[in-house]
């Protein structure tokens, strides 16, 4: 099974990473609203800690923040 989750802190991605250890999935696909992948990874360093036994893929999302006049 896989879950996938929108994560903005490292609370949420520990919490995520624990719901997902708990209800039995193998995947977990985190997506992070970050400006470059650095800031993404400052969300999830110390989470992935916790996903032992867990494949985990994280997608960098162009932050929501910035402007979107670039659309």
């Amino acid at each position: 099974m896989e879950l996938e989750a929108t994560v903005r802190t490292s609370s949420e991605a520990y919490r995520v990473i624990r719901e997902a250890r708990r209800n039995g999935y193998r995947k977990i696909i985190l997506y992070v609203p970050a400006q470059d992948p650095a800031g993404a990874a400052e969300v999830v360093r110390g989470a992935l800690a916790e996903a032992s036994f867990l494949t985990v893929e994280v997608r960098v999302m162009r932050d929501a923040g910035r402007s979107n006049n670039n659309r």
